[in-house]
This record gives C-alpha cells, structure tokens and sequence, in this order.
C-alpha cells in the first residue's frame, strides 16, 4: 500500500486510480508528457511523464516520483 518513503501507492487501469484501498472512477486526457486525471467529483492531478516507467506530480513545492512496477 505504500512504499518505502511512505508515499501511498497508485494503480491506473483503464478508467480508475486505486490509492490506500479506494477505488475512483477518472478519465484521463494526455496533452504530450503531461496526464490530467480527474475523478467523478471534478477533482484532478496533474502528473508529468519523465520516461515511460516514472512520472511525477508537484504537491506541497515539491515533486514526488512514482515508477512503474509490475
């Protein structure tokens, strides 16, 4: 559920994002290396491609990482 520096894990699939156990419906748009996801209630993040196993999101002034696993 989380890794190692206690940042929650996330899992896409076609239509939703799973973090700490909840499941939310998003839909995605793709702008280049920039992904806009946005759940039901409106409410989106903004995460960035680096390569095509890590991309990152700024929160809090600061960037935070995740890398594809299988």
């Amino acid at each position: 559920m989380y890794d190692a520096y206690c940042m929650p894990k996330i899992k896409f699939t076609k239509n939703k994002m799973i973090t700490m156990g909840i499941i939310s419906k998003v839909k995605y748009e793709i702008d280049g290396k920039t992904i806009y996801v946005t759940d039901e209630t409106g409410t989106g993040m903004v995460f960035k491609m680096i390569n095509k196993n890590t991309m990152y999101t700024e929160m809090l002034g600061g960037k935070i990482k995740y890398k594809k696993i299988n």
